[in-house]
C-alpha cells in the first residue's frame, strides 16, 4: 500500500507541474507558483530528487516571469545543484565499457 502511496505522491507532482505549465502559459504566474509550492512540498516529504529538481527550474521560471530575480536565481541554482548530485549519483553506478577489462585473442606464432 505504501507503494502504491508513493506513486499517487508522485502522479500528484507531476499534475501540479503539468498545470504550473498551463498557467504559465496564461501568464498567470501567481497560480503557477501556487501550483508548484504544492508540489515542491510533496516532492521535499517524500525526497524525490528528480521532481525537486524539475520543481524548482519551474519556481526559477515563473519567478523570472514576475521579475523577482532574486527568487529566480536561488530556484536556479538548487536546480542546477540537485542536477550535479544526480549525475553524480548516476555516473557512480554506471561503468564505462572502456573501463571493463576483457581478454584480447590470443596471438598466433607464424612458423
Amino acid at each position: 500500500a505504501q507503494v502504491r502511496d508513493l506513486g499517487m505522491r508522485e502522479g500528484e507532482i507531476y499534475c501540479a507541474l503539468n498545470i504550473a505549465v498551463v498557467y504559465r502559459a496564461q501568464q498567470q504566474p501567481d497560480l503557477a507558483f501556487s501550483a508548484l509550492k504544492q508540489a515542491l512540498a510533496i516532492a521535499n516529504a517524500l525526497e524525490v530528487r528528480e521532481l525537486q529538481s524539475q520543481v524548482h527550474q519551474q519556481l526559477s521560471q515563473i519567478h523570472q516571469l514576475s521579475q523577482r530575480y532574486d527568487l529566480a536565481l536561488e530556484h536556479y541554482q538548487t536546480y542546477h545543484a540537485l542536477e550535479r548530485e544526480l549525475r553524480k549519483s548516476f555516473n557512480s553506478c554506471v561503468v564505462p565499457m572502456w573501463s571493463r577489462t576483457t581478454k584480447a585473442a590470443p596471438s598466433v606464432a607464424r612458423a
